[in-house]
């Protein structure tokens, strides 16, 4: 139930990287609801559910502006991760593709993206629990039971 709620949390936080997606419909692919691609729905949704929450837990001047900066280092970090992944993978998808590929390259490859994904997920709880400490112990305990 705990992990539950805190993984709730990091989603109303913005941080996720995957969030539940709209109503389903026929998209083209690449496509989200709306004609938007599948990600950008979600983080709206995301940025949203986080707004929502925010107001509701009633933070104070200072909270807010420290949760906006740890926001923002996160997305950025965030931003270059992604970037690096996305590399990596078409990295991956040129090794796959040459006349003799090498397994053993790939094989790495493969742990290098792996080893990323990891790196993604420990810098998205990481910033969620670093924006937890601005909170105060009962806008804590509010922010569990509503999400």
């Amino acid at each position: 139930m705990k992990s539950t709620m805190t993984a709730a949390l990091a989603m109303t936080l913005g941080l996720a990287l995957l969030a539940p997606g709209g109503p389903a419909r026929a998209q083209g692919p690449g496509e989200g609801p709306g004609g938007a691609p599948p990600r950008m729905e979600r983080r709206a949704e995301v940025r949203h559910r986080h707004e929502q929450m925010l107001r509701e837990l009633d933070l104070t001047k200072e909270q807010r502006e420290k949760v906006a900066e740890l926001r923002e280092r996160a997305e950025r970090s965030a931003i270059r991760l992604r970037a690096d992944l996305q590399t990596a993978r078409l990295d991956l998808r040129r090794m796959v593709r040459a006349e003799r590929a090498d397994r053993m390259a790939i094989n790495r490859q493969i742990d290098r993206i792996a080893q990323m994904r990891a790196e993604m997920e420990k810098a998205r709880v990481a910033a969620m629990l670093d924006i937890r400490d601005v909170l105060t112990p009962e806008q804590r305990e509010r922010a569990r039971e509503r999400y």
